[in-house]
């Protein structure tokens, strides 16, 4: 019974693992990456399209600086989250609704006091109205969600409920652990090399199949060539883990002798 439960113990801390390690992940690199690819380049192109048409006369230089500051505005990522966030909501209908970015918009044109007049905000503002800046959710919506895109709606689903339950996460993974080590006080060394032995080989089979089968999905998908998810966060835990498996199992197996 007790071998049991260590099982079940050692199975939902892994999993556990996965769900906040994936969590990190998709918040700090891949969330980023989507967002940007399928909304921050298609609402920089309207704006700099807007720009142009209305200060025609501006040099390429300047219009390429503005280009280079839209990608790292905060406003564009404001603009990508918030897709990002109303595409989760969407799956569940099907469709995608109307995303007010109407703020976001204001405060990006405002943040360029400095290149234009007044006056050319307020025709650059007038312009992005009356371009078709409204679709671009719709177009990422489509592309990302109703094309039959089942690894893009897993990986919106995923960041939904990492986001959502997190903390519960973190709170079952302590108690977990927590038990694991009070129902194995005299063998601690032997069940904890053998917990994060598990880890590292969950943490390699997670690397092969995001090499292998993730990645090149999902450049295929958003039509990038280069690599886009950063899981060195797992080559480091691997590494860890094993190394603490084998340093656990050896103290075991000195004091068992």
């Amino acid at each position: 019974m007790k071998k049991f439960i260590n099982i079940l113990l050692i199975l939902a801390i892994s999993v556990l693992y996965l769900l906040i390690i994936g969590n990190y992940i998709i918040n700090n690199n891949l969330y980023t990456t989507i967002s940007n690819t399928f909304t921050g380049k298609r609402i920089s192109s309207n704006i700099i399209t807007a720009i142009y048409n209305k200060v025609p006369n501006i040099s390429v230089d300047k219009l390429s600086d503005l280009q280079e500051k839209l990608g790292k505005s905060p406003y564009i990522d404001s603009i990508s989250k918030k897709y990002i966030d109303t595409m989760v909501e969407d799956i569940k209908i099907g469709k995608p609704s109307r995303v007010n970015i109407d703020y976001e918009l204001d405060e990006l044109v405002s943040s360029m006091s400095d290149d234009f007049s007044k006056l050319e905000l307020v025709k650059i503002r007038q312009e992005i109205n009356n371009s078709d800046i409204n679709t671009v959710y719709e177009y990422s919506f489509n592309k990302l969600v109703s094309n039959n895109n089942s690894l893009s709606k897993f990986i919106l689903k995923v960041y939904n409920l990492t986001n959502s339950y997190i903390s519960l996460f973190y709170i079952l993974l302590a108690v977990f652990i927590i038990i694991l080590f009070v129902i194995n006080l005299k063998q601690k060394s032997r069940i904890f090399g053998i917990a994060f032995g598990t880890l590292g080989v969950v943490s390699l089979v997670f690397m092969i199949i995001e090499k292998q089968v993730l990645e090149k999905k999902l450049m295929l998908l958003l039509n990038e060539g280069n690599e886009l998810i950063n899981i060195n966060i797992f080559y480091i835990l691997t590494v860890v883990f094993i190394v603490l498996s084998v340093l656990l199992l050896l103290i075991h197996n000195r004091v068992k002798e």
